[in-house]
């Protein structure tokens, strides 16, 4: 009898310290899978609470739609410090210097405050890099030289160590090199010379015009780069802004002055002409603020050599411009200084207005942002565009993301909803992806050729990618395409082609493999695919082993680095805690996965975050410019993505039990609502 107490006071003091041992890892590490712990279970949620939480949360986010009348929200996608660096170099190579409202002040301040302690600047702030980024730490250095800081002061004399040590601008990408070249501080000869043939477009220049090639944020930029290196443009602007002191083997400085013919040669013309068509009505050229700039040079150059050649073009094209810039940089309200380098506004609004519609808001309170959204961004082929000056170029993601936006206001959008589908099966890969803005354009070995060094700044091509795909997936099965659609089975094909080893995905447009992840086994399970193929299960079992101590989910802008081993780790973030929620919450109702541990933990730690902050805020970028090289951060997506996951979880194991599983935005009291304005409309 003694040794029967014995063994069951040892069982119990074994158990007691398994439930409260806590793992050593930091909060960003990926932590492994063993046993699972005690955690709150359906019976123990307060899911009243629960609902009262999001429906807070949701009105927080409703009100704050205060811009255009109280009909948009504005949630500027930014880039960081290094562009606002860049505009203001870029403000005196124009002459625009005493025209811009910027102010030095502010910038500094801002420039100053997110200095590293060992003197440089990353692009973004996330918490997993230590170390700066070479351009973000050359743009500042020489944005504070021209606004006159010693450049012997101590944060100025450890920014240009750092540089120096990091190989100095030499070892800057193409892009950030083209500015330094305007100035004289880097050689034009040793940048990539683009001819000017590949901006023909008659004859048979069709096989080698580079906008039937390249990705639509390319080609902009090739235009005036083609033109400020075929001339070499370049002008000695004094010391103030040279920085040959940031080059370890001394100094780099060329300035040239290439004849120019009495008359231009056609292809300038054709160059020039090609620049002022893609000046969209917001003023940006191809709606991007570097484009922009270098767009601007190129012809503030030609300006001066031909003044008798499209004289008012340029100048109204200049003075468009520079509002655009203006605006964007440093006056759009909430974007001012964070590098904003085009307008999101329909994107924005659209995850916004479908997180909230989701959540039971009712629909009347959101229809004059859908209704806006719905007229302005769709195109007569039935594509949805990012923002404003993108009419010309709607995309696949905005499509698929307004589908779903739509679709929750029942027959409102009916013909608009179809128009869209449409599209997009017509703009399916044949390897069944997609791409974002054009259909096969994938890798061309000549072009590759020809533009491969500016791969260092940006992504060349619009080829498929798993996470826009998962997106139009979803879509197709909010609107009720079946699994046995051709279509689907292609989407399906491909991601099983392209999942990697340890089972997720390389996403292009979000950071990254956890976001995938996520969108790929919701996207499966809400098209009705059998999600306990070994190749599915392989992807939720990667997921979860990444979940972190508090209960998120997050990952580094670093994982796209090979060999870093950083896949899925990272501080948690709302977004991306999010994405995962939603797949693995479509799951929850399979017997043979056993994920409601991760799920409530998940939303607790989504809860914790928004007590944390008072607001859903993501601590690192969560958005992707350009794998590897550019990361974004989309203030909105911290806005929506928590909420549609909050409501699907009390959809799956609260409230909406009884809801039909076709209608995933339900709830009760919501459906009421909605049938009744419905009906009105």
């Amino acid at each position: 009898m003694q040794k029967r107490i014995l063994a069951l006071f040892l069982l119990c003091l074994v158990l007691a310290t398994a439930k409260t041992t806590k793992s050593s890892q930091p909060k960003a590490e990926k932590t492994t899978k063993t046993t699972k712990t005690a955690s709150t279970t359906t019976s123990e949620y307060d899911f009243a609470a629960g609902r009262s939480f999001l429906d807070k949360v949701s009105q927080e986010i409703l009100d704050d739609r205060i811009f255009f009348n109280n009909t948009m929200w504005q949630f500027a996608p930014h880039l960081g410090l290094r562009f606002i660096s860049e505009y203001f170099v870029a403000l005196h190579y124009l002459g625009l210097e005493n025209e811009t409202v910027f102010n030095r002040e502010t910038y500094k301040k801002i420039a100053l405050s997110l200095q590293l302690e060992n003197g440089s600047w990353k692009q973004l702030p996330d918490p997993m890099i230590e170390d700066g980024q070479i351009d973000s730490t050359i743009e500042a250095y020489w944005a504070l030289k021209i606004m006159g800081e010693d450049i012997n002061a101590p944060h100025m004399k450890k920014a240009r160590e750092w540089i120096i040590k990091k190989g100095g601008p030499d070892n800057a990408c193409t892009l950030t090199k083209y500015f330094l070249s305007l100035f004289g501080q880097y050689d034009w000869e040793d940048l990539l010379y683009i001819p000017l043939i590949v901006l023909r477009n008659e004859s048979i220049f069709e096989y080698t015009f580079a906008d039937n090639f390249v990705g639509q944020w390319v080609y902009p930029h090739l235009v005036a780069m083609a033109y400020l290196r075929y001339y070499k443009v370049s002008t000695d602007m004094g010391p103030k802004y040279a920085v040959q002191e940031l080059y370890p083997s001394g100094s780099r400085f060329k300035v040239y002055n290439v004849p120019k013919p009495a008359e231009p040669e056609a292809d300038i013309l054709n160059t020039i002409k090609l620049q002022l068509a893609i000046q969209q009505h917001n003023g940006g050229f191809g709606a991007y603020t570097v484009c922009s700039l270098l767009t601007m040079a190129a012809q503030k150059d030609f300006a001066a050599a031909y003044p008798t050649l499209f004289t008012q073009e340029i100048k109204t094209a200049a003075k468009k411009a520079f509002d655009f810039l203006e605006y964007t940089y440093v006056t759009a309200p909430r974007a001012g200084y964070k590098g904003m380098l085009m307008d999101g506004s329909w994107w924005d609004n659209t995850l916004i207005v479908n997180g909230l519609a989701e959540a039971g808001v009712p629909l009347e309170k959101l229809t004059i942002t859908m209704d806006h959204v719905a007229k302005e961004s769709q195109q007569p082929n039935g594509g949805f565009c990012y923002g404003y000056g993108f009419e010309y170029a709607p995309d696949t993601d905005d499509t698929a993301l307004a589908v779903q936006a739509m679709l929750k206001f029942g027959d409102r959008y009916k013909d608009r909803i179809e128009k869209s589908v449409n599209w997009l099966i017509s703009m399916q890969n044949k390897d069944g992806g997609f791409g974002a803005f054009h259909k096969e354009k994938n890798i061309n070995p000549l072009i590759s050729m020809i533009a491969g060094k500016i791969a260092d700044s940006a992504e060349i091509f619009d080829q498929s990618s798993v996470d826009l795909t998962s997106h139009v997936l979803e879509a197709w099965a909010d609107y009720g395409l079946k699994l046995d659609h051709p279509a689907v089975q292609k989407a399906i094909e491909y991601f099983k082609r392209e999942q990697k080893d340890f089972g997720s995905w390389e996403a292009r447009w979000a950071v990254n493999y956890i976001h995938t992840a996520g969108n790929v086994v919701c996207s499966l399970a809400k098209i009705g695919y059998d999600i306990e193929e070994a190749w599915v299960r392989k992807s939720v079992d990667w997921v979860l082993s990444k979940q972190n101590q508090d209960g998120g989910w997050g990952e580094t802008f670093s994982s796209y680095v090979a060999g870093t081993g950083m896949e899925g780790v990272g501080v948690s973030t709302p977004t991306q805690t999010a994405w995962v929620l939603v797949g693995l919450i479509e799951i929850a109702d399979n017997k043979n996965y056993n994920v409601t541990d991760e799920i409530f933990k998940g939303i607790n730690y989504l809860k914790v975050a928004y007590e944390k902050h008072g607001e859903w805020y993501d601590e690192a970028p969560v958005g992707t410019g350009h794998r590897g090289i550019l990361s974004m951060q989309y203030p909105a997506y911290a806005k929506s993505f928590p909420v549609s996951a909050m409501q699907r979880f009390l959809n799956k194991f609260g409230e909406g039990k009884k809801c039909s599983p076709a209608n995933n935005f339900c709830r009760k009291a919501s459906i009421e609502r909605r049938a009744e304005f419905i009906d009105e409309l």
